[in-house]
């Protein structure tokens, strides 16, 4: 006679904990929009572990959505943070430097002006760039942080109007570039429906970098 075989329990998988013990802690991140792989197959998002955020400032504040989120949140936050406060200080400095160094202030002016000529002009060429052509704007965005830090050490050697007009021109496209994709990055990170809500407190903690940014000009 067969014996009936014993009922065996299957043991559910249960997702990694982390120290906390909570899964939900974890944050994964969605990759760039326009990212794709070898294979033509969208990559995975990559989830990273974290430790508890009961104790979180931000959780405490009441700030509950920004929580669970913050780590990515503050990497996002320190790089547009310290590109764009570098990059009003060089807006702020750049004329007195070209009549230091021998120009008019009619050709201080110029550059300044050719600075917002170019500014508005990258806006359509970074669209061309990410929705027509389809270049990773996570490429596009690493490009433009690098060029604008390379034109910001540039422009102390800079003597003549011929290269303050190249490189300020470089330095207004990819500012236009990094500009237009603050708004594709946060999104990327948190999606599209909760765009608002990570955008919003980014945009307050840049102005608030701004701001002491203009008490240092006081002083």
């Amino acid at each position: 006679m067969l014996r009936p075989r014993k009922a065996t329990r299957t043991r559910q998988r249960h997702p990694p904990r982390n120290r906390a013990g909570d899964p939900r802690n974890n944050v994964c991140v969605e990759p760039m929009m326009g990212a794709a792989s070898r294979g033509g197959q969208q990559p995975n998002r990559v989830c990273l572990m974290f430790g508890s955020t009961r104790l979180n400032p931000l959780a405490i504040a009441g700030i509950g959505f920004f929580v669970n989120k913050v780590e990515v949140l503050y990497v996002t936050y320190g790089i547009l943070t310290g590109a764009f406060v570098a990059a009003e200080t060089v807006l702020l400095y750049l004329p007195a430097k070209a009549v230091n160094v021998g120009l008019s202030i009619e050709q201080g002016a110029l550059i300044m002006s050719i600075y917002g000529a170019m500014f508005a002009f990258s806006q359509f060429i970074v669209g061309i760039l990410a929705d027509f052509i389809h270049i990773p704007t996570s490429y596009i965005l690493m490009f433009s942080m690098l060029v604008m830090s390379a034109t910001t050490v540039a422009f102390t050697f800079v003597h003549s109007f011929a290269f303050f007009v190249l490189f300020i021109s470089l330095f207004a496209m990819c500012k236009g570039f990094a500009s237009a994709l603050r708004v594709v990055l946060v999104a990327s990170i948190l999606g599209v429906k909760k765009l608002e809500k990570g955008f919003s407190p980014l945009s307050l903690l840049i102005g608030v970098a701004l701001q002491n940014l203009s008490e240092c000009r006081k002083t």
